[in-house]
């Protein structure tokens, strides 16, 4: 039974921002870290055993090693240099306080650059949906590879995972934190514009 904790937001709408990004962190973040090399080394195998009869799985593997490379990056860019400044953006206007602005200059510009890189991953896991079938096992797969089995379904739930994962950036908060930065610049401005 999933009941929602009491005094909790009863949607990500509703959460604080930093609520969000732990919950990006410690869900999405953290399956991308443990099955990225998970699943890397279920394709290297595939390709060892079957390679010859199913030369697609070469194409998946490279595919899918270069997702991997990229969200490495995107991760650290994201829990390094964005979360934190995001972080301390809502807490600073929840209390109040002058905002300290970023040396990228606004959240614009980088969250800009981080849908870009969730397009990209978009793009080459729907190719990998497309070889794949669906993430459909080739007829006698399975059967003859239970390993084999055991990738596809992994495959299918990294997909899953991942278009959860960009949707909760993509379409909460990333346009949630771009709004606070714009309402907290409206703010100083109009109390420089006071002071004057």
């Amino acid at each position: 039974m999933n009941q929602t904790p009491p005094n909790s937001p009863t949607t990500w709408d509703d959460a604080p921002l930093r609520a969000l990004m732990d919950h990006i962190v410690e869900t999405h973040h953290a399956l991308c870290r443990r099955e990225l090399p998970r699943l890397d080394a279920l394709l290297k195998a595939a390709v060892e055993r079957h390679g010859r009869r199913h030369p697609e799985l070469r194409h998946i593997h490279a595919l899918f090693s270069k997702v991997s490379r990229d969200l490495h990056m995107h991760l650290l860019k994201e829990e390094e240099t964005l979360f934190p400044y995001v972080a301390q953006l809502e807490e600073s206007v929840r209390r109040n306080l002058p905002v300290s602005w970023p040396r990228f200059g606004s959240l614009e510009s980088p969250v800009r650059l981080l849908v870009e890189d969730h397009d990209q991953t978009d793009e080459e896991l729907k190719l990998i949906r497309r070889l794949t079938n669906n993430f459909t096992p080739p007829a006698g797969f399975a059967e003859e590879d239970a390993d084999c089995a055991v990738l596809f379904d992994a495959l299918k739930a990294f997909d899953r995972d991942m278009q959860e994962h960009i949707r909760a950036e993509n379409d909460l908060l990333f346009p949630r934190a771009v709004a606070l930065e714009e309402a907290a610049c409206a703010g100083e401005k109009a109390s420089s514009d006071l002071i004057r």
